[in-house]
């Protein structure tokens, strides 16, 4: 039923492959927390986009951007909300 310690090594480490990308980050709801600098901001928009993570992964960062971190940038004094190089 289960699949053999080996067998799940395997399928993680080919998962890790596939997802520890940085192409990776910008098509999915990660990429909103490196949108911040600050460690607090990061954290609390990685909750935020966490909650939305269900359904289309396009669909959940626009409505991240568009909601979150343009109220986010106004009650924190602006500025925050920046895509970091």
């Amino acid at each position: 039923m289960f699949p053999s310690p080996d067998d799940l090594r395997v399928f993680l480490d080919h998962k890790v492959a596939q997802y520890n990308q940085k192409e990776f980050i910008a098509h999915d709801p990660i990429s909103i927390p490196h949108l911040f600098s600050k460690k607090q901001d990061i954290e609390i928009m990685g909750f935020w986009a966490a909650v939305l993570a269900w359904g289309q992964r396009k669909t959940i960062i626009n409505k991240c951007r568009t909601c979150w971190c343009c109220q986010f940038r106004c009650y924190s004094g602006g500025g925050v909300c920046e895509e970091r190089s």
